[in-house]
């Protein structure tokens, strides 16, 4: 009995986080009895806790670093503007130079061509495919689009979702195409969207496409979340304090502190602890290694190396994490207010806990995220060149009004009506029925 879903994942968090709360409903709902996962060997330690024990790791898929090498480039490059044009022009100007200067390739070409595992990978999740258990491969488009092949030659039905709406937004903008990249390239037919409806209301989905919208955890898991024994039992009691709100700050993975240039990661803090308000801000690994020329102090948690910090965070208004468990910091009643990146996970995590959004997007769809939240009112933008503490600040105490939290609660009513877990597990239903058939719209 063909009874297991294999999916195919790899890549970053921003392209990874969705399959997780999918690969629980699929077991939960009984659309499938187990999920066997395939990834890069850097994503294997993001299955660990909270999941079904029905969801297993299946194979590797090799490692990503090569790849991520690539990543870094595009990422730093496409961040240099303060405008999605901007960031194109310096990748189209500067790109292939950068990936041979760097050593990540000889040519753009060959760095492009090493994105796709060796063939001893694709060799082993063929004879995986050929298995009589296997119901269907479900994999991520941007990166693993390779896996419909595999699938097609094992005769196994698949489906892919896409977490990155960017070439939908670039086409419905009217911007040209980039030379570089295959733009309206949109994917296979019967591809899925991940992105919620609130943030694509102005770029209708491309024919022979869908959306089901935000794929989350389901409420008993984020409940499990706040309740969970691995949680940080020091920042918990920290977030339960009396006193000012909680501004949580993440800026993503990829976030290297300069990009945003001298001074402004102090320029952030400074700009939010002035309205009052405490500041829990998450430097990732990377984030640090730049922070240290910014004068930041990184072995600890209070900030820039002056007085004026010091004395924050004795007074505990400031704590700096490497990494914190993000739904359950958005979930928490201390927490009322987001600076975030905009990338799409970590904008429906708020969204999902009615969180206005401080904005400050550094590339790609995330310019284009921000902006659909502050024509719904709930969130504010700020540039990244320079970034100005009164600025910061300004935004900071509108976006604490009521006026701002009601319009993230009115898109929170939205997002949780939509149901995007349900709705992708249904999709994934519905192509196990009918083969590759997934042109035809679901019913709700």
């Amino acid at each position: 009995m063909a009874s297991v879903a294999v999916v195919v994942v790899a890549a970053d968090r921003g392209h990874f986080n969705w399959s997780l709360p999918l690969a629980e409903a699929l077991v939960t709902d009984d659309v499938v009895q187990k999920v066997e996962y395939w990834t890069s060997e850097e994503s294997q330690p993001w299955l660990g806790g909270g999941l079904p024990p029905q969801v297993t790791l299946g194979g590797s898929t090799g490692s990503f670093s090569q790849t991520k090498k690539l990543v870094d480039v595009f990422t730093e490059l496409s961040s240099s503007g303060d405008t999605d044009e901007e960031g194109g022009r310096a990748l189209e100007e500067h790109f292939a130079q950068e990936v041979q200067r760097r050593g990540v390739a000889p040519t753009l070409e060959e760095a492009l061509s090493k994105t796709t595992p060796p063939q001893e990978v694709q060799d082993a999740l063929l004879h995986r495919l050929k298995m009589r258990d296997v119901a269907i491969v479900v994999y991520e488009q941007t990166w693993c689009s390779w896996a419909e092949a595999v699938a097609q030659k094992a005769a196994v039905p698949s489906i892919a979702f896409q977490p990155s709406y960017i070439d939908v937004f670039r086409h419905s903008a009217g911007c040209p195409p980039r030379a570089f990249q295959q733009t309206f390239n949109f994917g296979s037919e019967g591809m899925v969207y991940t992105l919620a409806s609130c943030l694509r209301r102005h770029a209708p989905v491309p024919a022979g496409r869908h959306a089901v919208g935000a794929i989350l955890p389901r409420r008993r898991s984020l409940a499990a979340a706040l309740r969970s024994e691995d949680q940080d039992q020091e920042l918990l009691t920290w977030l339960n304090l009396d006193g000012p709100p909680v501004v949580y700050c993440s800026l993503g993975s990829h976030m290297l502190s300069r990009v945003l240039g001298p001074g402004s990661l102090t320029a952030l803090v400074k700009g939010l602890l002035a309205v009052p308000c405490r500041v829990l801000f998450v430097l990732s690994k990377t984030a640090r290694e730049f922070a240290d020329a910014d004068s930041w102090c990184v072995n600890g948690s209070q900030g820039p190396q002056d007085p004026e910090f010091a004395k924050l965070a004795v007074e505990e208004k400031v704590k700096l994490p490497e990494w914190v468990n993000q739904p359950a910091v958005l979930a928490h009643h201390s927490t009322s207010l987001f600076l975030s990146h905009c990338g799409a996970n970590s904008l429906h995590e708020a969204l999902a806990c009615g969180r206005p959004i401080l904005a400050l997007p550094f590339f790609d769809d995330q310019y284009y995220n921000a902006a659909a939240l502050v024509e719904a009112g709930c969130a504010l933008r700020i540039a990244k060149r320079p970034v100005e503490a009164q600025q910061v600040t300004a935004a900071v105490k509108k976006l604490l009004s009521p006026d701002a939290k009601l319009a993230a609660e009115k898109l929170q009513q939205e997002l949780v009506a939509e149901d995007g877990t349900l709705q992708a597990a249904k999709w994934v239903a519905h192509v196990i029925a009918h083969g590759n058939a997934c042109a035809d719209p679901l019913d709700p």
